[in-house]
């Protein structure tokens, strides 16, 4: 279970990505994007119960959305991949 602080951060870093504060250069999501499609703690998309090709969104370490976790400079993996 997440705690507040892990809630408050989740919420701050997608209301970044929305928003486009603190954003990464493109080949750097790019890369990072490729490590956590790889990764065996990415999780696959869920679109009303079906997956949705082979797409990965959340970070199982974590809890985060990886589209959003991937596009911001200030973040890092849980796990020390990128």
């Amino acid at each position: 279970m997440c705690t507040c602080t892990e809630v408050i951060h989740g919420a701050v870093g997608l209301a970044k990505a929305a928003t486009g504060i603190d954003r990464a250069e493109a080949a750097t999501i790019e890369a990072r994007r490729v490590i956590c499609r790889a990764c065996e703690h990415a999780l696959p998309c869920v679109f009303r119960g079906l997956h949705t090709l082979g797409r990965k969104c959340k970070c199982a370490k974590c809890g985060c959305n990886l589209r959003a976790k991937t596009t911001l400079a200030g973040e890092n993996c849980p796990d020390g991949r990128w």
